[in-house]
């Protein structure tokens, strides 16, 4: 499983339906980073998110 994050400039607006359009432009990405999980640290990772999430209600 690959996992990718942007990381995106503060003052591009990700929240609108313009998002897509301003997520082009190169000057809104400052960095990326590329996990690679196995299918078991997958299942872990997902099942510690849930966990945490239960948590919250």
């Amino acid at each position: 499983m690959n996992i990718e994050t942007w990381i995106v400039a503060p003052d591009v607006k990700i929240d609108d339906t313009e998002s897509p359009a301003a997520l082009k432009n190169d000057s809104a990405i400052a960095g990326n980073t590329e996990i690679e999980l196995t299918a078991e640290q997958a299942r872990n990772l997902a099942t510690a998110l849930l966990d945490s999430l239960s948590r919250l209600d």
